[in-house]
Formats: C-alpha cells, sequence, structure tokens
C-alpha cells in the first residue's frame, strides 16, 4: 500500500512539472508568461453629480442637504475633465446624479419629502441657462459619462426642516419609507428630466445604473418592499453601495460582495483614501490591495481648488486608471454593462488552460437571473503580449472572435454572451494581429459578429456618438442598421490599413441596440 501511495505521489509531481514546463515554454514562445488572463472588472461610482450649488450647506444647516463641499456654483466646465479623462481612457464614466437644483418648474412642491422646504420649495436662484447647459453636454457627452440616479435630494424630509438620513432608506431607524414615498421621489425624478427633453416620451429610458445616497439603500430580496423592487421596473439594472450601512438587513458579505434583488443587481463597493470633500483626491490604497472591483468617488475628488490647473488633477486620475489596466489581474471596464457582465463571469464562471493556447470554460453556474435581466455581455480575456507580438487566432467553440484591441501591453479579446455550459477557447500569437475584427476603442458593447461571404455584422449598444472601427475588411458597397433611432453619421475607408471608420450615434441617453451590417 505505501508502494501505491509513493507512486500515486510520483506520477503527481511529474504531471505538475510537465504541466508547469509546457506553461513556461509556452511564455517564452508567445510573450505570455501565463497564458491567458481572467481579470477582475475595475470601475468607479462617481457620486454628487447634478448640484448646482457645491457649498455643504448640510454641515451648517441641522435641516439642509450635504453637498460637494466646494463653495462655488457648478458650472459645465466642472463636468468637461470628467469627460476628458474618460475619452483619453476608451470607459465610460458612472455619474450618480442628484437632480433637485436641476428642477426649473418648481415641480417638487409636489413632492415635498425630497426637499428641506417641503410644499414651499422655490429653487428660482438655480434657474437659469447654465442648467440647460450643463444637460446638453451631458446628453451630447453620453459615450464618457453615463448618467446614472444618486437621489433628488439625497436625504429625506419626512416635514419641512426636518432632516433625515437617507433619501432611499431610513438609515436612522434603520428602516424602509414608506412605498408611496419611494414612489414619489421616483415620480420626482422623471418630472425633472422631463424638463430636459430626457422622458420616456422623448424616447429616453430611466437611468440604468443607480447609487443609494449615504449608501441608504432597503436590500430584501425577497420581500415586496425593497429599493430593487421599486427601481427595477423602472429600468435600472446596475446598482452599487456600501453594504457595510445596511448590516441590520444581512446583505451579502464581503467587500467585493453582491447578490440580485428583484432583479436588480448590487454589488458592494469601498472607499480607499479619498475623502469624500477632498478635491483633486485619489484613492491612497494601491490597486493590488483593493478588495471590491467597484470603488467609491465622488465628484468633488475630480475637481481641483482655485488657482490649481486641472490639467494636472486630470493627469494624475489617467495614471491611476493606466496603473489599474497595467495589473495582470484586472481591466478597466468599458462601461456599467461590461462591468456587471465581467463581475458575474468572475463569480461563476471557472477557466482553465490545458495545452497552450486551448482554453477551457466552464459557465454551467451561472445563475438563472443573469439571463432573465440580460446582463450577460462580453466575457473579457487578455494575454500579455511581447514586443511586436498580437493575438493572431482566436475561436471560441469553432466560430471566430470578432472583438479584440491591444492596450498596456495585452491583447484584449472579447467572446461574446455564453451560455450556461462548456465552451472551448483556442487561441495563438504571432505577428499580425487577428485577420478580421472590430478594434474596440470605444465604450460601446458588442453582443455578437458574423462573417459571411460578401458581408460583415454585428449586434451592437452605442452611447452616445462613437466611431467604431473594423480592421481587415474590403471598402464597402453598403452599411444598414436595422434600429432607426441608431443612426450612421458618417463612414470612412482607409485603403492602406483595409480599416473601415463607422460613425454611429445614438437617440437614448442610455444607449440604443442595432444590428449593424455591412456588404462588399
Amino acid at each position: 500500500m505505501a508502494e501505491k501511495t509513493r507512486m500515486r505521489l510520483w506520477f503527481g509531481f511529474a504531471a505538475v512539472l510537465t504541466v508547469s514546463l509546457v506553461l513556461v515554454i509556452h511564455g517564452v514562445l508567445d510573450g505570455s508568461a501565463s497564458g491567458i488572463l481572467f481579470p477582475r472588472p475595475f470601475a468607479v461610482a462617481i457620486d454628487d453629480l447634478g448640484w448646482n450649488q457645491g457649498h455643504d450647506e448640510g454641515a451648517v444647516n441641522p435641516s439642509g442637504p450635504y453637498r460637494l463641499g466646494l463653495p462655488r456654483e457648478m458650472l459645465r466646465s466642472d463636468y468637461e475633465p470628467l469627460v476628458e479623462i474618460a475619452a483619453e481612457l476608451g470607459i465610460r464614466l458612472q455619474g450618480a446624479f442628484i437632480l433637485a437644483e436641476m428642477d426649473r418648474e418648481n415641480v417638487l412642491r409636489d413632492y415635498p419629502t425630497t426637499t428641506s422646504a417641503g410644499v414651499h420649495w422655490d429653487n428660482s436662484e438655480n434657474i437659469g441657462p447654465d442648467q440647460l447647459d450643463v444637460m446638453a453636454f451631458v446628453r451630447d457627452q453620453a459615450a464618457f459619462l453615463e448618467f446614472g440616479l444618486h437621489g433628488v435630494g439625497h436625504e429625506f424630509w419626512p416635514e419641512p426642516g426636518v432632516r433625515r438620513r437617507a433619501e432611499w432608506y431610513n438609515l436612522e431607524e434603520d428602516e424602509p419609507w414608506p412605498r408611496e414615498e419611494i414612489a414619489a421621489h421616483i415620480e420626482a425624478v422623471k418630472a425633472i428630466l422631463a424638463q430636459y427633453g430626457l422622458s420616456e416620451a422623448e424616447g429616453h429610458s430611466f437611468p440604468e445604473s443607480f447609487v443609494p445616497g449615504a449608501s441608504g439603500i432597503h436590500w430584501d430580496p425577497e420581500g415586496d418592499v425593497s429599493t430593487g423592487s421599486m427601481l427595477r421596473p423602472e429600468g435600472v439594472r446596475f446598482a452599487n453601495t456600501a453594504f457595510s450601512y445596511i448590516k441590520e438587513l444581512d446583505p451579502p458579505e464581503g467587500p467585493n460582495a453582491g447578490g440580485f434583488d428583484h432583479g436588480l443587481l448590487v454589488v458592494n463597493r469601498q472607499e480607499y483614501g479619498n475623502v469624500w470633500d477632498e478635491p483633486a483626491s485619489l484613492p491612497t490604497v494601491p490597486i493590488e490591495d483593493q478588495e471590491s472591483d467597484l470603488i467609491e468617488t465622488h465628484w468633488t475628488n475630480f475637481l481641483t481648488p482655485k488657482g490649481i490647473p486641472q490639467a494636472r488633477t486630470n493627469e494624475r486620475w489617467i495614471r491611476f486608471f493606466r496603473t489599474v489596466q497595467e495589473q495582470d489581474d484586472r481591466y478597466l471596464a468599458k462601461n456599467s454593462e461590461q462591468f456587471a457582465s465581467q463581475w458575474l463571469y468572475r463569480r461563476y464562471a471557472e477557466i482553465s488552460e490545458g495545452p497552450p493556447g486551448e482554453v477551457l470554460i466552464d459557465n454551467s453556474a451561472m445563475p438563472r437571473e443573469a439571463y432573465e435581466q440580460g446582463l450577460l455581455g462580453a466575457l473579457v480575456l487578455k494575454v500579455k503580449l511581447s514586443e511586436g507580438k498580437h493575438l493572431s487566432r482566436a475561436s471560441l467553440d469553432g466560430r471566430p472572435v470578432g472583438v479584440y484591441y491591444e492596450d498596456a501591453g495585452f491583447g484584449f479579446l472579447e467572446l461574446p454572451p455564453l451560455d450556461a455550459g462548456d465552451h472551448r477557447l483556442s487561441y495563438t500569437t504571432g505577428d499580425t494581429p487577428l485577420p478580421l475584427f472590430i478594434d474596440h476603442r470605444g465604450t460601446y458593447n458588442i453582443y455578437s459578429t458574423d462573417i459571411g461571404g460578401g458581408h460583415f455584422g454585428f449586434q451592437v449598444r452605442v452611447y452616445g456618438t462613437q466611431d467604431i472601427h473594423v480592421r481587415g475588411v474590403s471598402e464597402p458597397t453598403r452599411i444598414s442598421i436595422d434600429n432607426g433611432r441608431l443612426r450612421l453619421l458618417g463612414s470612412r475607408y482607409l485603403d492602406d490599413q483595409r480599416l473601415l471608420v463607422m460613425t454611429l450615434g445614438a437617440h437614448d441617453i442610455q444607449g440604443e441596440t442595432g444590428r449593424v451590417n455591412v456588404e462588399f
């Protein structure tokens, strides 16, 4: 028996040694010391956009709202840095908006628990052209700044002059606000958005992402009065909060925890040293020590005090994000939808590489809610590339992978949404990139690609106005889109690069989905 045990140990050691040698050889040949990498997604949520006044009234007035800690009026120029940072990185930052001071018609008089003034609400001091300028800018820059929901007034006022934390859940008494009051706050959001032409009647969806003010969310997947049960029917798909604020509700445990509440995917987030009211403040905890995939930031953190160049702060944030992209186990999620998708894959899928370039993906544990809520998009994998090398071939279950990009010394593959089961990815590296692919430089989502005789088609969700780069194609004879609210604004073909660049524009501020067909 002892001899059999020794034999089993020897063969086990030999097998491990063989696999290790194969992986080392694989690294030498293709520039990837670790083979395929399955990175965690990274994103930030930026709280408190939307205020017209920056001074923190709540700090000195026991009934006033908490704002930004900036003693000045907030203008379009305060939103521009966010767009500049995101555009440089090719990501869409999630903005969480407070809308009370955007009210141009004083409709909040009809929703008295949304402001300290109650039925006497008067927003006259804020009404002016600057509001229109800001909201037009936010709508036009939907490719780089997501219009997410934070709240109406951030807090809750059960009666005029009586402030309670916070708007979506009563953190002081550890109990939910009345369901009818939450419904009223949702209606108030719609009423203010309609003042800027962002209503359902004008072809715009309710915000898809949500961050509760002061992290006060009513977590109750089995109950009928949770925040998720109220917001998911309105179209909210993603939420993030600090679960530590609602321990009495037994939320999912762990720094990177999350789960479904009536179809709303809620994930935990953490703050890593950038205090909410501190200008030009970046996380102080190193990337490799951050446990949550999504981190907490505030608008003030991205802005500079008077007299300090904004460009300097922009560059610091850009360097921070690029450091994330350089990690083997992290990557910058393009947008909230891609973040949620990758978070789910990382939680439920298992990936292993046997022979070099042959990858098994076991997605059998993916919960049904992920499919029912339409949350599974691209699965992002990456490979470390040596100088001059590219991913030259990639196929999933025998079909070519059509979405790829390179950044920070890595080749990034975006696989189409995977059903619950086993899948096989094959790839090789070499001197030339994939023969035909979408070079994913933008913040859109690609759900499928179809390469056939004389045509190339793909299903895409576009935010704002963006260029889509298709490499390895002939000059097209016709380009068509099956959604009239997703328009082809122009195209150009660079013959020497076999590159087609299409400019697409989405009507809905929350994005438009359509199939694009390119004929040759």
